[in-house]
């Protein structure tokens, strides 16, 4: 049992320390999105975002949704993404995008200094994240 219990502490650890090190700063805050699978488009909420990758809170995305296009509603964007970890209703996803949409996301991403995006079009405010 302790080592079981030693050996998932290493795991969070490994984890925490990953999350660290991206390469692409995170701007989090809360914005509508629409996953859509195969099955149709799904109601869910980013919680954070980056040129890598967001992440998605969705109580109703199947168990099966490996790929998505994520529409961000409230400018038009919708990318293509591979995902690549799922809890409960939590779950992150890679962007899989060409120049040209990656271009349309650091816009976003950089619309001003202080890292609110579309001057509060999204609703609540992303902000960039020490992690």
């Amino acid at each position: 049992m302790a080592n079981l219990a030693s050996h998932s502490s290493d795991r969070q650890r490994s984890r925490t320390v990953s999350n660290e090190r991206r390469s692409s700063p995170r701007a989090q805050g809360s914005t509508q999105v629409m996953v859509i699978t195969m099955r149709g488009p799904i109601p869910a909420r980013m919680l954070d975002v980056s040129l890598t990758g967001c992440r998605i809170q969705c109580p109703d995305l199947p168990k099966f949704a490996i790929s998505a296009r994520i529409a961000i509603l409230s400018y038009g964007l919708e990318l293509l993404a591979e995902q690549r970890w799922r809890n409960d209703i939590h779950s992150g996803w890679r962007f899989v995008y060409s120049a040209q949409e990656q271009d349309r996301l650091k816009a976003l991403l950089r619309r001003d200094a202080s890292g609110v995006m579309l001057n509060g079009r999204l609703g609540q405010s992303f902000r960039k994240s020490p992690h």
